[in-house]
């Protein structure tokens, strides 16, 4: 279906760490965008951007303004009082995203394990002492952690420590870049990202992607070509690879609880024939309760589900377990 051409205006730019980045996705998608034949203004972010929306009158409004000033809720906010309709997400929705300790707490309550962490103000190191605040968190979290601002995106501030003095190098480059930091335990793995999309009609998974990397993915490792390798999908295949093939079919899996929007869409993507669960989650459940990606007719996979498998003792299992780590 043809869709008439539409006035979109891109913002970019504006003032924070990663400016450079942000004109860039902007110009890149002005480009794309221009192609398919929309007429398009690239404006960067200043005290002018409100008088040239309004002159300019756009249909909708893309935001790709990179850190804080663009991702913490303000800026849609800013589009949502001057009745602009933009692409992304909802003000609430980036403020739960945008400040990490946060978004941490809603997958958390969602039934997603996240590393233990601490979150201190660069305040508590001149009035307690930095040395006696960073043994204290060595000896609660142990060594190795990984140090980044509590805000903020690309890679930047974002340091792993493994010694007391790394530690230190640690908290003073992420105080470059804000004012509190995050200290997480540091988890050896893969780096796979996966992103949801919600255009209407519910939220839907978009394929896993497998980032890796030469060393540290850094923002030099993001953003320099060369440095990081992608694989989409993600090599998700270590059950695979012991069967000869890519996908599950044929293989149950058996959780404790109904699995998050993000964990049902891959369990579809790996063409799991069957999923085995114990408690249902009433809030942020995705395999029959808030909403059913796993059984989603539109999609090329549909999962069995069976619900209710000792679902009791699945729930004194999580609650004693989140309980341990309240």
């Amino acid at each position: 279906m043809n869709q008439s051409p539409l006035r979109i205006a891109v913002l970019a730019g504006g003032l924070s760490h990663e400016r450079d980045i942000s004109l860039r996705s902007g110009h890149r998608v002005a480009q794309v965008l221009k192609h398919l034949g929309h007429t398009v203004l690239v404006l960067d972010i200043d005290a002018r951007t409100i008088g040239s929306l309004k002159t300019f009158g756009p249909d909708v409004v893309w935001p790709l303004v990179h850190g804080g000033p663009g991702e913490d809720g303000g800026l849609q906010n800013v589009l949502i009082s001057l009745g602009l309709p933009y692409v992304g997400t909802h003000s609430d929705g980036c403020q739960r995203a945008s400040f990490k300790p946060t978004a941490k707490a809603s997958v958390r309550t969602g039934g997603v394990i996240t590393p233990d962490s601490l979150t201190l103000p660069q305040s508590y190191f001149s009035q307690l002492g930095a040395q006696e605040v960073l043994t204290v968190v060595a000896g609660h979290l142990g060594l190795p952690v990984v140090v980044k601002p509590h805000q903020g995106g690309s890679g930047l501030g974002v340091s792993y420590a493994s010694t007391a003095d790394e530690l230190r190098s640690a908290m003073v480059a992420c105080f470059a870049y804000d004012e509190r930091a995050l200290i997480e335990s540091y988890v050896p793995g893969r780096e796979i990202a996966v992103s949801v999309v919600d255009t209407g009609d519910g939220p839907r998974p978009l394929p896993p992607v497998e980032v890796v990397t030469d060393g540290e993915y850094d923002f030099d490792a993001r953003y320099n070509p060369g440095r990081s390798e992608y694989f989409v999908p993600a090599r998700l295949a270590a059950a695979g690879a012991a069967r000869g093939d890519s996908h599950l079919d044929g293989c149950t899996l058996v959780v404790t609880l109904e699995p998050c929007t993000m964990c049902a869409g891959a369990i579809v993507l790996a063409r799991v024939a069957r999923l085995v669960l114990g408690a249902w989650e009433p809030r942020t459940g995705a395999c029959g309760s808030v909403r059913d990606v796993v059984r989603d007719t539109r999609a090329n996979h549909q999962v069995e589900v069976r619900a209710g498998l000792r679902a009791q003792e699945s729930q004194d299992l999580l609650t004693a377990f989140f309980a341990d780590r309240r």
